[in-house]
């Protein structure tokens, strides 16, 4: 069993370089700390995560750390802060993803999801705010102000 576990850094080590192009090219200023990558993980699932973690990081970069100025005007420091921690809680791993940005609106994403029919206006009124926050784990998952990644955008809606 242990011949199988490999440790986080295998996939971990090529996110500060995505997070560091990705900011330059959106002209952000950003910072990603990474912690807890020693950890080890079964190796299936380690390389399993990697598409998604990068997923979740660009939207960190793209919709949740502001830009310099609008920071600053929010009595932010100008260089926004992604925290990616992976942490072992007994037999489990816990991999967070936070960030020091203004955060998400969920009626945005919403009316966002009723603008391009990912969803109707009854299932936007049976949507709670946490599920809506969880959609955007979903790669084809339009932003606000963005076009759907993927042909088949709305069963990627469906969690």
């Amino acid at each position: 069993m242990k011949a199988r576990l490999i440790p986080f850094f295998q996939i971990g080590d090529r996110f500060p370089r995505v997070v560091r192009d990705l900011a330059k090219k959106t002209g952000k200023e950003i910072t990603l700390e990474i912690s807890g990558s020693e950890v080890e993980l079964d190796r299936g699932i380690l390389e399993s995560l990697s598409d998604p973690l990068i997923h979740i990081l660009r939207n960190g970069v793209d919709h949740g750390i502001e830009l310099p100025g609008e920071r600053l005007a929010a009595g932010k420091p100008a260089k926004g802060k992604i925290r990616l921690s992976v942490r072992r809680e007994k037999d489990r791993v816990s991999i967070i993803v936070e960030d020091d940005g203004k955060g998400m609106e969920p009626a945005q994403l919403i009316s966002s999801a009723l603008e391009k029919g990912l969803i109707t206006r009854e299932e936007a009124a049976g949507l709670s705010k946490h599920n809506a926050l969880c959609s955007l784990a979903c790669p084809a998952f339009p932003q606000p102000g963005k076009s759907p990644r993927s042909p088949d955008a709305e069963s990627a809606w469906m969690l």
